[in-house]
């Protein structure tokens, strides 16, 4: 749309997302968007913001803790729209049966704190935590869209692979080389 509009040219997203294969999620983001592993009473950003305050926190001209009320917080380096090419950042994490994944935009964790979310998923099932999430952003201000995802994972079994059992219902095969 940029391309067509002078008016949004300016305009661009963030993403997070993942593939599961058996016990290994593959995590792909670019921008602000964010993903927490939960895991055993502990919240894990998965992620790195990709933003001009985290640039600056790097290589040292920025404490980590001046980075959530600094007016330039919102300030992202890369997203997706902006050009031709996007650098997309990878994180590898295995899983067990009892964790969960929650994929988030910056309109959640601006308001919400990881132990909320903690204490949010350890109570809940992933709609009703996803909406209680969402909700609890938007009482405390809500001025950026709210995103929530979650992957619960109840039960891996041992040996189980999403993708092959997919392939095999499908009768087709896929290649699985990585590219980098």
């Amino acid at each position: 749309m940029g391309e067509k509009d002078a008016a949004l040219r300016n305009m661009g997203t963030t993403f997070v997302g993942c593939v599961a294969r058996g016990r290994q999620v593959h995590v792909a983001h670019v921008g602000d968007s964010r993903a927490y592993l939960v895991r055993d009473g502990k919240v894990e950003q998965v992620t790195r913001d990709h933003t001009y305050l985290n640039d600056l926190v790097d290589i040292g001209l920025l404490q980590a803790d001046k980075v959530a009320n600094h007016p330039d917080r919102n300030i992202i380096t890369r997203c997706v729209g902006m050009g031709a090419s996007i650098q997309v950042d990878f994180n590898y994490r295995e899983v067990k049966s009892g964790d969960a994944l929650l994929f988030c935009s910056d309109g959640l964790y601006n308001h919400v704190r990881p132990e909320e979310i903690l204490d949010v998923l350890s109570r809940l099932d992933a709609q009703r935590a996803s909406q209680a999430l969402t909700d609890l952003a938007n009482q405390r201000g809500g001025e950026d869209n709210i995103t929530v995802s979650i992957v619960k994972f109840l039960s891996i079994p041992e040996g189980f692979d999403a993708v092959q059992e997919l392939e095999e219902k499908d009768g087709r095969a896929s290649d699985t080389t990585p590219v980098v």
